[in-house]
């Protein structure tokens, strides 16, 4: 999941019920804007097939988070 070029930076969270690791870069971008890019790392099981996992990016200069829904197969 990635935010690109925000002033100021903005943040990124998952939603998942699947078990997991993730990590968060922060590039500062030539022209005083950050771009962020976060990675949900996990070893998926038959039994995670069809589930959901969702990336939130949240961004002080927007009216609510945006939510970016992903379906395992």
């Amino acid at each position: 999941c990635e935010a690109a070029q925000g002033k100021p930076e903005a943040t990124i969270s998952w939603i998942t019920t699947i078990a997991g690791r993730y990590n968060h870069t922060s590039v500062p971008e030539r022209d005083g804007t950050v771009t962020v890019k976060s990675e949900y790392r996990m070893i998926p099981t038959p039994a995670e097939n069809g589930k959901e996992i969702t990336c939130v990016v949240n961004q002080r200069t927007q009216p609510e988070p945006r939510a970016f829904p992903l379906k395992l197969v």
